[in-house]
């Protein structure tokens, strides 16, 4: 009996040590991201990754899966650590994807001193000024290859990392070509085009403007 309870307190320590070296090594898979997209922002080679990101014609990534790679690091989609895992390697490798960046010389940038946490506020703040620059590129017409349900899915991005306890889980282009955007907290926020400008609109009438989307930036 004493036998069986000694093995099952190694047993126990073992399998906490396992999940301590996996958080570990999670972290560092964060702070990774983050320092490539403090490269990539250096010259704006983030939007670059982000319009492929969010094109979605090969990657395929959802609304809530974007939010949680872009906007929720320090937290696991639906509570599944290994999903949220791959999310962030794939997230990585898409970031540095066509790129001449020295990989190796960013792992050796890599000090392991913040928390998760610590690196998810970093990383909103980081993407979020990213993402705010890139629409007002893309209202200035110097994005004319850009379709409406990404630029949607950049301001459901950019929603996400200021708003990251509501973030955006669904985004969709209704028929008059409205950019709908669905919360985890229900809340609907829905965005139109007119001319040179994108307005916050009602959600029952999308011709009546609300705010521009430029004083929410």
């Amino acid at each position: 009996m004493v036998k069986m309870k000694f093995f099952l307190v190694l047993l126990s320590c073992l399998f906490l040590s396992l999940l301590a070296v996996e958080a570990n090594n999670y972290v560092s898979v964060v702070e990774t991201t983050n320092i490539i997209i403090d490269w990539l922002c250096i010259d704006n080679e983030i939007w670059t990754m982000i319009k492929r990101l969010v094109s979605n014609d090969v990657l395929e990534f959802t609304m809530k899966e974007m939010a949680f790679m872009f906007a929720l690091p320090e937290h696991n989609i639906n509570n599944d650590p290994v999903r949220q895992y791959v999310l962030q390697t794939r997230m990585q490798s898409e970031l540095i994807h066509g790129t001449d960046l020295p990989v190796g010389f960013v792992y050796e940038l890599v000090e392991g001193r913040k928390s998760v946490n610590e690196l998810g506020t970093e990383r909103r703040s980081k993407i979020r000024q990213a993402l705010k620059m890139l629409i007002l590129n893309i209202l200035c017409q110097r994005e004319p290859n850009i379709s409406f349900i990404q630029t949607c899915r950049i301001i459901g991005l950019f929603l996400s990392t200021k708003f990251p306890a509501s973030y955006t889980k669904t985004a969709t282009v209704a028929a008059d070509n409205t950019c709908v955007l669905g919360a985890v907290d229900r809340s609907t926020k829905s965005y139109k085009q007119f001319g040179f400008e994108i307005y916050l609109v009602s959600n029952e009438n999308h011709q009546r403007k609300e705010v521009n989307i430029v004083n929410q930036l």
